[in-house]
């Protein structure tokens, strides 16, 4: 809050012929941006070009703003992930989302070219992964409290198709219910719950089962004989 205070003191300090001033670099640097793209990426971030813009986006100035706005759209539009982990890291998203959350109910420049950086990024990342949709997964509630406009809702839907929820695996193993026992499984229960009575009598041995045919073999002939 005290930086933003002391950002506004010194926009305050420029007065109207600075502030135009100011905004005329910054449609240069959209400009150099748009025609050198990787060449003047490189310079942007070594001059510190990325963070002005952040520090700019929170200043309470519409004109700049929409200016910063499509600089950073432009930026968008290379689909470079090091210079979408710069915009992340310098605060340019969280300086976007405060101008949202004080523009989201207005139908207004302001939250229209929001919109437009979320279609561009939309269009740059399809994927749905990258630093920017991490950023703006983080401001979950205020995006799908923006009435009107789906693009801030689609930028969720899409991050969350690229990230499920890890919680769907487990359920549908509950819902499967326990394992069923495999054959052999079932065949070990014999072991610890059937008893000897309940499978019938053992087989004999093979000397006694022979023994045993003999002697029945042996009774028809003894019948046979005592009948002669």
């Amino acid at each position: 809050a005290r930086a933003d205070e002391e950002l506004n003191r010194r926009l305050a300090g420029l007065g109207p012929v600075g502030v135009e001033a100011l905004n005329s670099v910054l449609e240069i640097c959209c400009q150099c941006l748009a025609q050198h793209k990787f060449r003047f990426k490189y310079n942007a971030i070594k001059m510190g070009v990325v963070r002005a813009v952040a520090n700019i986006l929170r200043l309470k100035n519409a004109v700049l703003q929409l200016t910063c706005l499509r600089f950073v759209r432009a930026c968008i539009a290379l689909g470079d992930d090091f210079l979408n982990r710069q915009l992340v890291r310098v605060g340019a998203v969280d300086a976007m989302m405060g101008i949202l959350r004080q523009h989201r109910k207005r139908d207004n420049l302001l939250r229209s070219s929001l919109a437009d950086v979320v279609s561009t990024l939309l269009e740059a990342a399809p994927s749905g992964t990258g630093a920017l949709y991490d950023a703006y997964a983080a401001h979950r509630e205020l995006l799908a409290s923006v009435p009107g406009l789906q693009t801030f809702k689609a930028v969720l839907r899409r991050y969350d198709v690229a990230h499920p929820k890890p919680e769907a695996a487990p359920a549908a193993e509950a819902a499967a219910g326990p394992p069923k026992e495999n054959g052999l499984a079932a065949l070990g229960a014999y072991d610890e719950d059937s008893s000897d009575d309940d499978l019938g009598p053992k087989p004999k041995p093979e000397a006694e089962q022979a023994g045993a045919d003999a002697q029945t073999e042996a009774k028809p002939a003894a019948g046979s004989g005592s009948g002669a």
